[in-house]
């Protein structure tokens, strides 16, 4: 159970990578070992929660625009039950969940519980919107039909899970949306993003392509990012460069260097609003010491 009080008691690194660990690695090797490996106590943050809830609103939408017989809730709805799921087990309340953002004269306590609750609801309506207009059906797939023979009906391709063995790594992802091109009925990867930052790199769109032709064995060429601030869609983005040997050589090379404990620190000025600065021992985090660092563990094996 994460609490407040105390980080977890024995370094444990997570059985398998992904594309959130490899990119939390790449930016600073610290962030990945007190997050990933000794899971420091952090208090929830709205991004977070108000992501998740903007994330299920949407897939909700889309599943019920296909027959699929799940329960539709509200941006609201998943936003509260995601803020309960987040303390749940902890000492943390409501007034603990980080705000991020900047401060404006709208909003002076930046992208807090207010913010999401306004802008969440609009970001599902620019969504449903896309859906109307943009000229890709939502894929149809007979495997992912047979993952859920009790539904009756065709399952389209939302958060389609892939397992992708590269190596002697085991990668895991979960793909937001597979969509046919009207024009061709080539499958197209997109990811739906509700964070204020744009994507430096097609790469997770990469990995995702690779996974789901190991998966389906379907060749995935083109592949989109669509932002829910502004409702607009990415450049397409060709997909061909990634592939099965690129990706098995990037994650065995992240693999190798986690499992060898090199997580080496990058300090910059992001460090300042860093949600595990307090257990950082290179910017003198207060709780540093709860905290085994690299070296101590080194000079006990």
């Amino acid at each position: 159970m994460t609490t407040r009080g105390t980080a977890t008691e024995v370094g444990q690194l997570p059985p398998h990578l992904s594309h959130s660990q490899y990119s939390t690695f790449s930016r600073c090797g610290e962030l990945f070992r007190l997050e990933r490996v000794w899971h420091v106590p952090r208090p929830p943050a709205w991004a977070l929660i108000g992501g998740k809830a903007f994330h299920s609103a949407t897939e909700d939408l889309d599943r019920a625009a296909h027959g699929s017989p799940f329960v539709v809730r509200s941006f609201q709805e998943h936003l509260e039950l995601g803020l309960a799921e987040d303390l749940a087990g902890t000492d943390y309340t409501e007034a603990d969940v980080r705000a991020s953002g900047r401060s404006s004269a709208a909003w002076p306590d930046k992208e807090n519980r207010k913010w999401w609750e306004f802008n969440g609801p609009l970001m599902v309506k620019r969504w449903a919107a896309f859906t109307k207009t943009a000229p890709l059906d939502l894929a149809l797939s007979i495997e992912l039909t047979a993952e859920y023979p009790e539904t009756g009906v065709d399952v389209p391709a939302i958060e389609v899970p892939f397992r992708l063995i590269a190596g002697s790594s085991t990668i895991v992802g979960y793909v937001d949306r597979v969509y046919r091109q009207r024009a061709d009925g080539a499958l197209v990867v997109l990811d739906l993003k509700s964070g204020s930052s744009s994507q430096p790199s097609p790469a997770q769109l990469g990995l995702y392509k690779v996974g789901l032709e190991a998966k389906f064995g379907e060749p995935v060429q083109w592949g989109y990012f669509w932002d829910a601030r502004t409702g607009a869609l990415s450049e397409r983005y060709d997909l061909s460069p990634f592939t099965h040997e690129r990706i098995e050589w990037q994650y065995e090379s992240f693999r190798f260097a986690r499992d060898r404990g090199l997580f080496l620190p990058n300090i910059t000025k992001d460090c300042s609003w860093c949600s595990v600065r307090d257990f950082c021992v290179y910017v003198g985090g207060a709780r540093a010491a709860e905290v085994p660092t690299p070296w101590d563990l080194l000079d006990e094996s």
